[in-house]
């Protein structure tokens, strides 16, 4: 029969991807996914989002994926019966049914290097930019060719150029990348962790990406200056005290010189009165003289 033909059709497919590793992580938001009908022969993909840790041993893994769906199990004819049911209009009734079964979806994880961050040199300052060392170490067998190291900065910090190239790093190999970052004149004074990754080709010419590696960093507070308005305000200050105190040093040394030049001329006239009287005395005996002359005249 034509009905007949619509058996295999799955309907109302949900399906749950599952992992059994607790290296490989479904992320929850993709799940479940559903299809509302594939017919036989036809396709429909799902897609789920997995995390493999950094750590994940090199091997074969699975995935397990439960299905269930709805499937046409048989086609009768309506009957008296299925008419007082409420099923009108068609010639035929469908039965279904439920199915249950669990697909295996292999997962290949490849040795390839593996990254670590073994040393940050450095700190960040209220207002300004600084460069920050970070040193990337290959913890792996496998060596990672042309990497880039990058990192993520959000605001309070900036940075002009986040991707800084680092070479080949062998099994073991360490590298050290230099960033330049800057903090806001208002960034907290703490510790900030950036995320940071390495780009590189493996041995088989494919570009992989690390993990997501922290990068911790302490801020500092930005130590306090004085703006140059304010050292010119000083300045004048102190020019100004030093001009007060030589005006004054001065008008204290014009005092002492007049002081002096008083007394000198105080001592020169003292020193004339005391000659004039000499001469004086000089003629009184001027005079003496004169009458003892006299009296000797009139003797004779």
């Amino acid at each position: 029969m034509e009905e007949e033909e619509g058996v295999t059709t799955a309907k109302d497919i949900e399906a749950t991807l599952q992992s059994e590793t607790p290296y490989i992580e479904v992320e929850s938001t993709s799940n479940p996914q559903s299809v509302e009908e594939l017919e036989t022969g036809y396709t429909s993909t799902l897609s789920y989002t997995i995390k493999i840790a950094s750590d994940t041993p090199a091997g074969n893994y699975e995935l397990l994926l439960p299905v269930n769906y709805q499937y046409q199990a048989n086609v009768k004819t309506v009957t008296a019966n299925a008419i007082d049911l409420g099923v009108t209009g068609v010639e035929y009734s469908r039965e279904y049914q439920t199915k249950n079964e669990t697909l295996r979806i292999p997962v290949s994880i490849k040795s390839g290097p593996r990254f670590e961050v073994t040393n940050v040199s450095g700190s960040l300052v209220q207002g300004e930019s600084k460069l920050i060392n970070v040193t990337y170490k290959n913890t792996r067998e496998e060596v990672a060719k042309d990497a880039l190291a990058r990192i993520i900065v959000m605001s309070p910090l900036s940075t002009e150029k986040s991707i800084v190239r680092i070479g080949d790093i062998g099994p073991g190999e360490e590298k050290t990348a230099s960033f330049e970052i800057s903090a806001d004149q208002e960034a907290l004074v703490k510790n900030y962790g950036i995320n940071s990754e390495i780009k590189y080709v493996d041995e088989e010419g494919d570009t992989s990406f690390s993990g997501s590696m922290k990068v911790n960093i302490p801020l500092e507070a930005t130590e306090k200056k004085f703006s140059t308005t304010g050292i010119a305000f000083i300045l004048i200050i102190v020019i100004a005290l030093y001009q007060i105190v030589n005006m004054h040093r001065k008008r204290n040394k014009n005092d002492e010189n007049a002081s002096s030049e008083i007394n000198a001329s105080s001592e020169v006239n003292a020193s004339s009165e005391v000659n004039t009287s000499s001469e004086v005395n000089t003629s009184s005996e001027v005079n003496a003289s004169s009458e003892v002359n006299a009296s000797g005249d009139e003797n004779e």
